[in-house]
């Protein structure tokens, strides 16, 4: 097994873009949506009803933590697991005012204005949802006592957010009706986005002299942070760099490590990410029922031209094959999706006789 020490010299590698053995490899074991990984949740999402932040009982998820933690000691990877406040809450939604209900299980967000004209982005520190997540860390740094890092949920992106504050059909009909209310409003919903970041960050000391970006466990040797904005689905190359790309650039330059989360249904943003100075990785989901990693080659060589990539999902052994053959071995982490402990320690087994 590797130790502490030289999985931290890999990953230096791994931000130098060193030719390393084989790729950086941690593993997420379980369901893809990692929420489904908590049955603490279960209660909250036993039937339809409103969630307030009082009923969320950290300690109830702290069996969860330990299990998962436990559990990803039994492969061998580079990575080091990391714990963040449990990630199927939308968490900014709540903060800026969205009703939050669970039904069929997930939790999801109430728009909470009719007009764009009307939306808010603000938030006290007093807001009783923010001091839930901020409390989810606390507990989590106790809980972890400097074994493993803890790092960032995934959090909704500007776009993500305008759509949940009123509605995804409101928000593409404002992009062309009310275009410089969607462009202030986005703004501001990246300087939310960062500030809430920068608390949460405040609070996680640091593991091995770095941080974790905890959704993926990527060890960074300076504070980082993940945002997304999976939405522009809905949009095209010009309503992104009208609106978004700004703000993308703020969110990129707001820690010394950045990545953003992109879906094969939002690839017409990649050469535009790339061209952030500041962003240091993009992260590329494999979708099931997605491009292959055959036919996303071109684009993953092109990030990598410039940029570091995550490539998350679940990935068989025909995959590992193409991304051998394909792509170099520097500057490449991957979280690789398992549905359990020994599915993964076969993969593992895999890469390492293929990368001999």
């Amino acid at each position: 097994m590797l130790t502490a020490s030289q999985k931290i010299e890999l990953h230096k590698a791994y931000w130098q873009k060193n030719e390393l053995p084989r790729p950086l490899i941690g593993y997420q074991i379980g369901s893809q949506l990692i929420s489904e990984n908590f049955t603490a949740a279960q209660k909250l999402l036993a039937e339809p009803r409103e969630i307030t932040p009082e009923m969320i009982v950290v300690e109830d998820y702290y069996e969860d933590y330990q299990r998962m933690y436990l559990d990803s000691l039994e492969i061998e990877q580079e990575a080091f697991w990391a714990a963040m406040p449990f990630p199927g809450i939308p968490w900014l939604e709540a903060i800026l005012g969205c009703p939050i209900y669970s039904s069929e299980g997930s939790f999801w967000a109430k728009p909470c204005y009719d007009d764009i004209n009307q939306v808010k982005i603000a938030f006290s520190p007093g807001n009783p949802w923010l001091q839930k997540l901020l409390e989810f860390v606390d507990r989590l740094v106790e809980l972890a006592q400097n074994r493993y890092p803890i790092g960032q949920p995934i959090l909704r992106g500007p776009v993500d957010l305008l759509g949940s504050l009123i509605g995804q059909e409101k928000l593409v009909y404002a992009f062309f009706d009310h275009p410089e209310t969607v462009k202030k409003l986005a703004r501001e919903a990246a300087e939310f986005y960062r500030d809430v970041v920068k608390l949460l960050r405040e609070r996680i000391p640091s593991f091995y002299e770095g941080y974790s970006f905890g959704w993926y466990p990527l060890w960074a040797p300076d504070k980082c942070m993940i945002f997304q904005e999976d939405l522009m689905a809905l949009g095209s190359p010009g309503i992104y760099r009208q609106f978004f790309y700004e703000g993308d650039r703020l969110l990129s330059e707001a820690f010394p490590y950045t990545t953003i989360h992109v879906h094969p249904n939002s690839f017409f943003i990649v050469d535009d990410l790339i061209s952030i100075e500041d962003l240091n990785v993009i992260e590329i989901n494999y979708d099931v029922g997605g491009p292959s990693i055959k036919e996303m080659v071109p684009m993953l060589r092109r990030i990598l031209e410039k940029k570091h990539l995550i490539l998350r999902g679940k990935m068989q052994e025909d995959d590992i094959e193409v991304i051998k053959k394909e792509l170099p071995c520097c500057g490449i982490f991957l979280h690789i999706v398992v549905p359990e402990i020994n599915r993964g320690r076969q993969i593992n087994s895999f890469i390492d006789s293929l990368y001999k």
